[in-house]
């Protein structure tokens, strides 16, 4: 996607493929070691926002989070987003909806 207008900066959006943690064979490994790299290629240049995708939940589960803060240590360029919020309804509430999102405490606080 690309955004343009002589009243503000153009911006490109980069739709990368997800990080691939376990493998089963050779195949799948070597194609999750070329992601790896083309996405860290991606995230190391300081030019790039990275909008880091993040299940809601336990924090310490986010391994894209971690690997953004490896090229980007105060969240200068990373904002996360956090989904599937729907699958705590349950537990949301008016009161507490806003904690869901922050992470209960748990998220760097230069976010």
């Amino acid at each position: 996607v690309r955004v343009q207008s002589p009243w503000c900066v153009d911006m490109q959006v980069v739709d990368l493929p997800g990080f691939r943690d376990f493998n089963h064979d050779h195949t799948r490994q070597h194609l999750a070691s070329d992601i790896e790299r083309m996405n860290e290629s991606f995230m190391a240049d300081p030019r790039n926002v990275m909008l880091c995708v993040e299940q809601a939940g336990d924090s310490a589960t986010m391994a894209t989070l971690s690997r953004c803060r490896k090229v980007d240590p105060y969240f200068r360029r990373t904002i996360l987003i956090r989904n599937k919020l729907d699958k705590f309804y349950k537990d949301l509430t008016c009161d507490n909806v806003s904690k869901w999102v922050d992470g209960f405490g748990d998220l760097p606080s230069e976010l």
